[in-house]
């Protein structure tokens, strides 16, 4: 088992290489608040504190700010880079010693959501100027009023206090993260170390969704996944999320994403990259697969879809007609594909269509 996590840290570490090639920090960073923590180094403290380690820094930040007059620069630099640290270690970061997700998700995500969301006001205070850049104005308007629906039901609720953690809190944390980007990331470098810190965590969710996968084939005599969880559910491969739905969903969100990497590296003809996307590609749809998510099969035949069809009106040059009739073609194999899926996962488990038809 020691080896298989040996394996699987340098087949990580490697990959987290290649997407911060040209800056190390990130790559220390991704190490530290990552790699390190998932495979358990230091004993797991490092994994059990992130949350605590993380307002750390951003309250340092805020007092050396003050300290040096530089309360701008500070909490700027610190929105490029906590923002892609608390998306990723949400999504890698899972149990302690027990099968609770709520351990570690749930702090990390009411932690840095709500100070990214000071950090930024912070910053806004210290400029005196909330006004939103004028590309992204419109922008601005869905999170005010998904904050505003939020705070009128809060207000109107009989069930205040029970309502205010899962509820309004949450809805808080999302919005501050929305809100810092949607002002403050304003060159295409920031944009990048986002998708680059989400892709890397990606391929590690991923790799270890394989894991799972291996050990629920019934030929398979021994177990790799080193983790108490192991088995939870049976042949459907959760990964770091604890639950087969909630994979796939996150994975719906993240294909699009890889699938864009790869064709920018196949335009840019960065030939020696471009087999580590598709691998990338790959790992999402088996993973998607054996989820057994319905949902998820539909989600990534959408977003494909809407691919496909991009592609054929702005990337690739020829004969219009025959492009649209490929275009056609692939999306027609892709639904006969995405609907058989459906329909024979439908057959062998009814009551999941029974639940969400009558609850």
């Amino acid at each position: 088992m020691e080896g298989i996590q040996l394996i699987l840290g340098i087949v990580c570490v490697g990959s987290a290489y290649i997407f911060f090639r040209r800056s190390m920090t990130d790559f220390v960073l991704f190490l530290f608040f990552v790699i390190f923590p998932f495979f358990r180094i230091f004993d797991g403290a490092l994994l059990r504190n992130l949350h605590i380690i993380i307002a750390i820094a951003g309250i340092g930040g805020i007092i050396l700010g003050l300290l040096f007059n530089k309360l701008e620069e500070y909490t700027l630099f610190l929105l490029k880079y906590l923002i892609p640290i608390a998306l990723t270690t949400i999504a890698v970061h899972f149990f302690l010693e027990t099968y609770d997700s709520a351990q570690i998700k749930i702090p990390l995500l009411e932690t840095a959501g709500p100070f990214i969301l000071i950090l930024w006001l912070i910053r806004r205070l210290k400029i005196g100027d909330f006004t939103p850049p004028a590309t992204r104005k419109y922008a601005v308007l869905p999170a005010v009023l998904f904050l505003s629906s939020g705070l009128i039901s809060f207000v109107f609720s009989q069930f205040r206090l029970e309502t205010f953690e899962p509820g309004l809190l949450r809805r808080i944390a999302y919005i501050g993260v929305y809100l810092a980007v949607v002002y403050e990331y304003d060159r295409e470098t920031d944009f990048k170390r986002i998708a680059n810190w989400i892709l890397a965590a990606c391929f590690v969710v991923t790799i270890y969704g394989v894991v799972q996968i291996r050990d629920s084939l019934s030929w398979t005599q021994t177990v790799w996944d080193w983790h108490v969880w192991a088995g939870a559910f049976g042949s459907r491969v959760f990964s770091t999320f604890g639950n087969p739905n909630f994979l796939g969903a996150w994975l719906v969100l993240i294909f699009p994403l890889a699938v864009a990497r790869m064709v920018v590296t196949i335009v840019k003809k960065q030939w020696y990259y471009v087999p580590f996307y598709a691998l990338l590609v790959v790992l999402i749809l088996v993973n998607a697969g054996f989820t057994y998510t319905m949902g998820a099969w539909l989600g990534i035949f959408a977003s494909t879809t809407a691919l496909v069809i991009l592609g054929v009106l702005y990337l690739v040059k020829g004969n219009p007609r025959v492009l649209k009739r490929i275009a056609g073609g692939i999306v027609l194999a892709l639904f006969v594909a995405t609907i058989s899926g459906v329909v024979l996962m439908s057959m062998r488990r009814p009551r999941s269509i029974t639940f969400r038809l009558f609850t």
